[in-house]
């Protein structure tokens, strides 16, 4: 008998109760997967080969790791199911995927029962509520544990602090004189300027909710009219700015090398709900292109105002990852049944400082064309070195 070997990761805990007694080896982390991991009727492993699987199953572990709580999603139960399938022969899937099927009944039934306690207690209510709310009568949403997300309008510290940096490093671009009136800024100047808002978006991240014991909380999921089915992605920790940074220090690529303008659209009957894009013509003119399905019920509230340029599509993918953690995952969309990603649901002031701030840091030029390649420029490179250095 193979001694269990025990499992610290919440996601990896529930993969080895679902499979213990049926696995040989029941902590996914244990053994590899190029046969079937199952007992046969002898004590012993399953020798039958799982040609090709590895790499998925793989994969598959690797992006739970990523995770740090069991979410209630479609996505998450397809991503459990699929791993139990391919990790096991066709004469061995039964046992663990009706294991799954009754773990995932469970799970909702308990939240259904924690929803209908704490509705009429909860301070902290799910901010998709409000959204669910303008829903028509006949549309269906999955259940969600109320308090597993903040209200946009309550910030934690570290939300706040974000807030309070990007409103005073963005002050002075609203109150700025106009190009005509604005006396000439030298480009020492215009670094210096910066420098301090990049600092601040890149140190600083939005408020993320995690449990402090380490157990499965639950990621709302929720059908929304006019927009389909979507969930709140929350990856990462408060002190996890590392796709920011990763995606500085990235070369521009041919596409984000053309010129365009940076956009941001408001959705005109949800409160609190944006669109981040670029494009390389007007916002007008993509906001009402034929079969764009942002164009429903939204509204410009923002296109780079000094006109296209170089790097449109780098500062767009900055902004992007700096709000990250308000990012809206549109799984199916009520107009193309398609998935969408570039819904943020956070507050106007956070989004539209954001995409200001990187705008500008795109064009200081934070790339230049070096050694055949745009790379980040040696001023933008000087400055990120002297905020990276913590020794």
């Amino acid at each position: 008998m193979v001694t269990p070997t025990p499992c610290e990761h919440p996601i990896f805990k529930e993969l080895a109760a679902l499979q213990e007694g049926i696995d040989v080896f029941p902590n996914p982390e244990v053994s590899d997967y190029t046969s079937c991991r199952a007992y046969t009727k002898t004590a012993t492993r399953c020798q039958l080969g799982l040609k090709g699987k590895a790499p998925r199953a793989n994969a598959l572990l690797s992006e739970f790791r990523e995770m740090d709580k069991c979410p209630r999603t479609d996505i998450f139960y397809h991503q459990l199911k699929e791993f139990l399938t391919i990790t096991h022969c066709g004469k061995h899937q039964e046992k663990p995927l009706a294991r799954l099927d009754e773990w995932r009944k469970q799970r909702e039934q308990a939240a259904s029962s924690l929803s209908k306690d704490t509705s009429s207690t909860a301070t902290g209510t799910d901010y998709f509520s409000s959204i669910a709310s303008l829903s028509e009568a006949g549309s269906t949403a999955t259940s969600i544990l109320p308090l597993s997300i903040e209200q946009p309008t309550e910030h934690s510290p570290a939300c706040q602090s974000i807030i309070d940096s990007l409103s005073s490093s963005s002050r002075s671009l609203r109150d700025a004189p106009s190009r005509e009136q604005a006396p000439e800024i030298t480009h020492c100047e215009r670094v210096e300027e910066l420098e301090t808002s990049v600092e601040d978006l890149t140190l600083s991240t939005s408020h993320h909710t995690t449990a402090s014991d380490g157990s499965c909380h639950d990621e709302a999921e929720v059908r929304i009219t006019g927009i389909g089915l979507a969930s709140l992605q929350r990856k990462g920790t408060l002190r996890d700015t590392s796709p920011v940074l990763k995606e500085i220090y990235k070369y521009l690529t041919g596409e984000e090398q053309k010129e365009g303008i940076v956009y941001v659209l408001e959705h005109v009957e949800i409160k609190g709900l944006f669109k981040v894009g670029c494009t390389r013509e007007t916002a007008a003119k993509r906001h009402h292109q034929p079969g764009n399905c942002y164009g429903t019920n939204t509204k410009v509230i923002h296109e780079t105002t000094d006109g296209p340029f170089v790097g449109a599509q780098k500062a767009k993918r900055l902004a992007q990852a700096i709000l990250r953690h308000h990012k809206l995952q549109v799984i199916k969309c009520e107009q193309c049944g398609k998935g969408h990603k570039e819904w943020f649901w956070a507050q106007r002031e956070v989004v539209l400082d954001t995409v200001k701030i990187v705008e500008r840091f795109v064009q200081l030029p934070a790339y230049t064309l070096q050694d055949g390649r745009m790379k980040l420029s040696p001023v933008a490179e000087e400055r990120m070195e002297k905020m990276c250095n913590f020794s």
